[in-house]
């Protein structure tokens, strides 16, 4: 069920490599190139509310995960990650249309095994529960923005990336991403930990 039995069950590990060389070209496009990436994410994020709903109910019930709909919304998770990524020029790579895990790939984002329990507490109160994380994301998906029209501007000047304007974007990145496991039932604890660092 999970893409990395070696990670400990309901734990994530989000990894961004970083790469100085940049084409200008396509850099200049890339924006464009990655829309079809991102509409598929957002169409697919319609069942992808119903099968949170669905997970909700199932884990304050049972407090266990349902197999098919976890791999599944991590899957999605993983897909999201990959295509803001390429969005904000943080990833120079198109991203593979696979909500697996590539290893090969320059942002993986590996999603251990679901707990055995998990706490009924924290799914009952998942929304508030989530509240800093929200406001870390929100953060975090306003200095992508912010961060990616640098690195594009520099990239286009100079060819390559700047490692600074990177670890900034590898930052947001990381706590866009950690809102997301978050909020969609993935994770049931903060990881302060998840930086996106290689």
């Amino acid at each position: 069920m999970s893409d990395q039995p070696d990670l400990a069950a309901g734990v994530a590990s989000l990894t961004v490599e970083f790469r100085r060389d940049r084409s200008r070209v396509t850099t200049l496009i890339q924006p464009l190139l990655a829309l079809p990436q991102y509409l598929v994410v957002s169409v697919a994020t319609l069942p992808l509310l119903f099968l949170i709903v669905y997970s909700w109910f199932a884990l304050l019930i049972t407090a266990r995960w349902p197999s098919a709909t976890f791999r599944w919304i991590s899957g999605w998770l993983r897909a999201a990650t990959r295509a803001w990524a390429y969005l904000n020029i943080i990833s120079a790579a198109y991203p593979p249309w696979t909500i697996e895990n590539d290893p090969n790939y320059e942002v993986r984002l590996l999603v251990g095994p679901p707990k055995p329990r998990y706490s009924r507490s924290k799914v009952l109160f998942r929304l508030v529960f989530v509240i800093p994380a929200w406001f870390l994301g929100a953060f975090g998906g306003m200095l992508l923005y912010v961060v990616a029209a640098f690195s594009w501007l520099t990239i286009l000047a100079t060819g390559r990336q700047s490692e600074a304007l990177f670890c900034l974007q590898r930052t947001g990145l990381a706590w866009f991403t950690l809102y997301g496991l978050l909020v969609n039932l993935i994770t049931e604890d903060y990881d302060w930990d998840l930086t996106g660092a290689a």
